[in-house]
């Protein structure tokens, strides 16, 4: 064998031998991360991890007809010894704790997850099989043993991604999957009987075949990796539906890529698309500003020959859900204890005795789960002729949020379906001339003359003349069979700015950058100290900075362009998967930004895109480390040393919250 011949195996040996080193290294590191975290996290104190053992458990031990039932009486004895251990476990440390000994068998261990796929929980029945005669938290501990197994898999998965981004020597083949690692968030849930790790380590499979195929030859292989990984993810999560477009994607920017042609066209293209996608999927019938919390058979707007001001009414089915609006907050706190005064055109298609409307408010400092409703004064007779009709509402001091919400309920029977129409409606403070019609001064009906006073009416598109759209009914349909929420519900959020503008677009995406790494079970526990969130955004910021950086530097140097066209593409897609991940983590609080429920959803619906966060976050800094020359060791040290940092704390809270209370 020739010299050169043998340095090139020499070298081939040792790169296998390093490769192989990393691998075992890093699985190593993982298990202890998991141990660490096995002991450290009681049984219970995971994200719905009661609901979750409950669903495993049934399929194991219950009949198909009881597996089947959203909310079903379970087997007392288990619900006993479940409840029981949650006691003990100070699952219950700041809340009420249920009488147990007394429970009669009834679903009390949270949320259903009946509507999942049954695939990550007949993994998990497996060991619950074997230990059927344990008691039950040695059933859970064998639980989350299963669910441990995926963390190896999202570790694995980013060395195999950071292989195909970069070159045999970088450290980033290390530096990453390391910083993998050492995200206690991923770590707790690893460690939880929770299918959130089983989604993420399925979207980390499907990234890493993505970016392989990619950054190298788009082939069919690829193609079915792909296509199965991201199956295996939805499978796994149902919630994340909303990636199934990311696998054509895929498949179509590689191709584009292994036919070297220009991504203009392919932009253009993808336009069109979306635009025909658009006219084919939406329709223009529902009121803007009014919404529902689930689809109905009813538009939400309709021409009537009766309608007062324009060419539509607002219809509302009689005993059916609540259509509502929600006033703006600011005007709200402005003005403590007032008088509202509420008029509006009704009639029906068959004569009804029904409430005019309602108020819902939400107190300062009050959960926002929790409102009080103020109902109309009395029932108002509504006829198949437009009457103008009025209510008056003395608002409490302590309201921050109110709604109006149209609401003809009845007790009696409707022999059909009835629809009570609302037009030209208006809503003042203060004292008015309520005998007095009101006359709109604008088109819109956004200011209006009652009696006396001219003033904005507080109601927006009281006559239901500027549209919204929304999907399909079959759409919404599909959608909401499969993963319990309706898209076109969560795009009216998206379009009320005044409302959900600040918080879909600045509290949410704000709340999840500062508890990216701060939020442990439940959101129960987080770092100590205040300097952990600003620590976020710091290496955020500095890490897309230096992507931004090294993008920059392929762009502007011709050679490498052409070079690393397949290193770009790989780069835009991943950029396209993290943003869709943060998009449809943001708007996961739209599926729940109804009267009576409105929370910040949590930073966990962000870790499918884990290794692309963090891979951001050292790759960037590492990077600016790099251009800085005698930095480069020094940038590589830093970020070591804050992910080892964020994941003692969270060891350190985890212990501190939990020290005597078991």
């Amino acid at each position: 064998m020739s010299s050169a011949l043998q340095a090139r195996y020499h070298r081939l040996v040792g790169r296998v031998s390093w490769l192989w080193l990393q691998v075992w290294l890093l699985t190593l590191l993982t298990v202890v991360q998991l141990a660490v975290f096995q002991v450290v996290v009681p049984p219970w104190q995971h994200f719905d991890e009661p609901a979750h053992f409950r669903h495993a458990w049934s399929l194991v031990n219950l009949v198909p007809a009881q597996q089947a039932a959203a909310f079903t009486p379970l087997d007392p004895v288990m619900v006993r010894e479940t409840l029981g251990s949650m006691v003990e476990n100070a699952f219950y440390r700041e809340l009420t704790a249920p009488n147990y000994l007394r429970t009669h068998g009834l679903d009390t261990l949270g949320h259903s997850q009946s509507v999942e796929f049954r695939m990550y929980y007949d993994w998990v029945g497996w060991p619950l099989r074997i230990f059927r005669q344990a008691d039950i938290t040695t059933q859970l501990l064998a639980g989350r043993a299963v669910t441990s197994i995926f963390l190896l898999i999202v570790v694995w998965s980013s060395m195999g991604l950071m292989r195909s981004l970069t070159r045999p020597g970088n450290r980033l083949r290390w530096l990453v999957p390391l910083c993998v690692v050492l995200v206690a968030p991923v770590a707790d849930l690893a460690t939880a009987v929770n299918n959130d790790i089983v989604a993420i380590a399925g979207f980390s499979l499907f990234l890493w075949g993505a970016v392989h195929g990619l950054s190298r030859r788009m082939t069919l292989m690829h193609t079915l990796w792909i296509m199965a990984a991201l199956a295996f993810t939805v499978a796994a999560k149902q919630a994340l539906l909303f990636v199934l477009p990311l696998a054509p994607l895929a498949v179509v920017m590689g191709l584009w890529n292994n036919l070297g042609m220009r991504w203009r066209w392919l932009w253009l293209v993808s336009v069109l698309v979306v635009m025909a996608l658009a006219v084919l999927t939406l329709r223009l019938d529902q009121a803007a500003f009014w919404v529902t919390r689930w689809l109905n058979d009813t538009p939400g707007r309709v021409t009537h020959e009766h309608a007062v001001h324009g060419e539509y009414a607002i219809p509302a089915v009689v005993s059916s859900e609540p259509i509502y609006q929600r006033l703006h907050d600011d005007w709200v706190v402005q003005h403590p204890e007032f008088l509202l005064n509420f008029g509006a055109w009704v009639w029906a298609d068959e004569p009804v005795e029904i409430p005019l409307l309602g108020f819902a408010y939400v107190a300062e400092g009050a959960n926002f789960m929790y409102n009080e409703v103020l109902g109309s004064e009395e029932p108002v007779r509504v006829t198949q002729e437009p009457q103008f009709v009025t209510r008056k509402f003395w608002v409490p001091k302590e309201a921050v949020i109110l709604y109006v919400f149209l609401w003809p309920y009845t007790l009696v029977a409707q022999e059909s379906i009835n629809h009570v129409y609302y037009d030209g409606m208006v809503l003042m403070e203060g004292v008015v001339d309520t005998d007095q019609v009101p006359v709109y001064t604008t088109s819109d009906g956004r200011y209006v003359q009652w009696g006396e006073r001219s003033a904005e009416n507080l109601v927006r598109n009281p006559s239901g003349e500027r549209a919204w759209p929304t999907f399909l009914k079959q759409i919404d349909l599909a959608v909401q069979e499969v993963a319990e929420w309706n898209p076109s519900a969560v795009l009216h959020r998206m379009l009320d700015l005044r409302w959900s503008g600040d918080i879909l677009w600045v509290q949410q995406p704000r709340f999840m950058l500062l508890n990216l790494f701060n939020r442990l079970a439940w959101g129960g526990v987080n770092l100590p100290g205040g300097l952990w969130g600003p620590l976020t955004l710091g290496l955020f910021a500095l890490g897309i900075v230096g992507s931004g950086v090294h993008v920059r530097s392929l762009l502007q140097d011709p050679e490498s362009h052409n070079r690393d066209r397949g290193l770009l593409t790989a780069y835009g897609f991943l950029a396209i998967s993290l943003v869709l991940i943060w998009i449809g983590a943001d708007l996961w609080i739209a599926r729940f930004m109804w009267m009576d429920d409105l929370h910040l959803s949590d930073t966990r619906y962000t870790f499918p895109a884990c290794i692309i966060t963090v891979g951001i976050m050292a790759g960037g800094i590492q990077v600016l480390g790099n251009r800085a020359g005698r930095w480069r060791d020094v940038a590589t040290a830093l970020v070591v040393v804050l992910f080892l940092a964020f994941n003692v704390a969270a060891v350190v809270a985890y212990v501190d919250t939990f020290r005597g209370l078991m």
